[in-house]
């Protein structure tokens, strides 16, 4: 109840009680009437969250977390573990006020594909993504491969003709931004040789490498 003071114009008293007649939800504030749910919401409504470009790719090594459709968290759009293993493009990054913080994801066509917490991420340093272990075991199918130095593609260490019908140790691996698979490829000496896209091998299920025909008679 809006108690009435001395000195106040005439029509401001006639608003003042025909307030008091008025459900107690609502309240007047000049001569402007507003419920008392709006008022509390415009109190309450959190402040826009900081905005900073990261313009990084990421693979998704976590799972369990929310990739939400936006940034008032109302929506889930996935769970990590629909792009587990994936690399992503990372445009934004968001902190609110409470310290939390969220990162955009996009795929290969640009598409949004939601904020998610950056815990389930891991960056790389090009759009290779990051380093998965491996240590399958591969034998080179193809002579025809460029096998990189790096995988933005800038440098060519050799060709996979060098190495054919050869088995080498894929100690590690990354799922490229591209939609492909890249080897990290090793001699039986421990030495690296480059990476090599995984459609230009064969897994050979072991050291033996895999079956190759021989096609002779003895």
């Amino acid at each position: 109840k809006i108690q009435q003071s001395q000195g106040v114009e005439p029509a401001l008293e006639d608003l003042l009680q025909l307030s008091e007649k008025l459900n107690s939800s609502h309240i007047i504030t000049g001569l402007e009437i507003a419920s008392v749910d709006e008022v509390v919401e415009d109190v309450v409504k959190p402040a826009p969250p900081q905005e900073k470009t990261i313009n990084r790719y990421a693979t998704v090594t976590k799972k369990g977390y929310s990739v939400w459709n936006n940034l008032s968290f109302t929506g889930e759009n996935a769970k990590s573990d629909n792009y587990f293993q994936n690399t992503l493009y990372v445009e934004k990054e968001y902190t609110f006020s409470d310290g939390t913080v969220v990162v955009s994801l996009k795929d290969s066509q640009e598409k949004l594909l939601g904020y998610v917490d950056p815990i389930a991420l891991s960056y790389g340093n090009n759009k290779g993504g990051s380093y998965l272990s491996d240590g399958r075991y591969v034998t080179i199918r193809s002579k025809n491969y460029t096998i990189w130095q790096n995988l933005n593609f800038s440098k060519t260490k050799n060709i996979s003709s060098t190495y054919y019908n050869q088995t080498l140790q894929a100690k590690g691996r990354y799922n490229h931004f591209n939609g492909s698979t890249y080897y990290s490829l090793y001699s039986n000496n421990g030495t690296w040789l480059g990476y090599i896209n995984a459609t230009g091998v064969k897994d050979g299920g072991g050291k033996q490498g895999a079956y190759q025909s021989y096609g002779k008679y003895v």
